[in-house]
């Protein structure tokens, strides 16, 4: 254990530690280091606690830099609920406590170190004396906590799916808009995603994406994802939606940090639409999520294992 990561381990317990978090001069939460962290999705990063109350311990961090909770996206909410279910399954697992404390800690009195980012802790709570703040004398340090996690991926991926089942509390459902374009050929345009963005079935999609943002009109949303992965700028008045229903894909999540697979299962509201003029498959160029630009044409696409029913039907309609 080199010097850096002995100090990391006893400073809780040391009557310098104070020196520490009063000296950093910048926001850490801003400047994350990749060996620490465990898991990152939609903008929020579950890393260990470099300095913790007590073994095992560790912390959901908005990439953001938000000060309130009042900031937070139902997205970002959710996902830290996830984590916190995730660490209190790996507390049990690896260090053998059952209790958690799940404790947010938002303004500049409270956060002294990272310059008011929000931040959540989740502390593993094994004594009452705990409430008083009787550091523990640890036995790990902070990057021997985290081979710990690692060498235990397949219970992360475990409650990770496990959540996504049983108590995942998502009030709205996303939106993904996507679109029919056809070359001369009469072949339509679809896309193979690159493999940190897989769907389960190396399934095809067509061209678009989710709309993130509902302060532009769902078009506008579209145009813009069919120009980030296509380089195609679609003309607004020869869009014509076709089809809008609640459609459900299987997404294969690639976590390089504990190089796990995750299957995560997102329901969504789904509009097609379909692009009224031939284009010239020459301008098309794969970017963004998409890693390739496949043309098949309609008996193609109805033999192929790797296109969904929902569209496959819709193709029935266009014909």
């Amino acid at each position: 254990m080199d010097e850096s990561q002995h100090r990391m381990k006893i400073a809780r317990t040391q009557d310098w530690y104070d020196s520490i978090w009063k000296t950093v001069g910048k926001c850490v939460f801003c400047d994350l280091k990749d060996k620490y962290i465990l898991h990152e999705e939609n903008g929020v990063v579950l890393t260990i606690n470099l300095y913790p109350y007590i073994d095992g311990q560790m912390m959901a961090i908005p990439r953001r830099h938000v000060k309130s909770t009042n900031e937070l996206t139902q997205v970002e909410w959710e996902i830290m609920r996830k984590f916190g279910y995730i660490a209190k399954k790996f507390f049990k697992k690896i260090h053998g406590h059952k209790a958690m404390w799940s404790l947010v800690k938002t303004g500049i009195l409270a956060q002294g170190t990272v310059a008011d980012h929000l931040h959540m802790h989740f502390i593993p709570f094994d004594k009452q004396d705990l409430c008083n703040w009787n550091f523990r004398e640890l036995k790990y340090a902070p990057l021997e906590n985290v081979e710990l996690y690692k060498k235990d991926a397949r219970e992360f991926v475990k409650n990770y799916m496990k959540f996504d089942s049983k108590y995942s509390n998502k009030s709205e459902l996303p939106i993904v808009c996507d679109i029919f374009i056809k070359n001369k050929k009469d072949e339509f345009l679809f896309e193979r995603r690159k493999k940190q963005n897989k769907i389960k079935g190396d399934i095809l999609v067509l061209p678009g994406g989710h709309i993130d943002s509902l302060n532009e009109d769902l078009i506008t949303g579209l145009r813009k994802e069919v120009f980030e992965e296509t380089a195609l700028k679609l003309v607004e008045n020869k869009v014509k939606i076709i089809n809008s229903d609640i459609s459900e894909l299987t997404f294969i999540k690639k976590n390089p940090y504990l190089k796990a697979n995750l299957e995560d299962k997102e329901k969504f509201l789904r509009n097609t639409y379909i692009y009224s003029i031939a284009v010239n498959e020459k301008i098309i160029k794969p970017g963004d999520e998409c890693e390739e630009v496949i043309w098949l044409s309609k008996e193609k696409v109805l033999a192929s294992e790797h296109v969904s029913d929902s569209t496959k039907k819709m193709l029935h309609v266009l014909s």
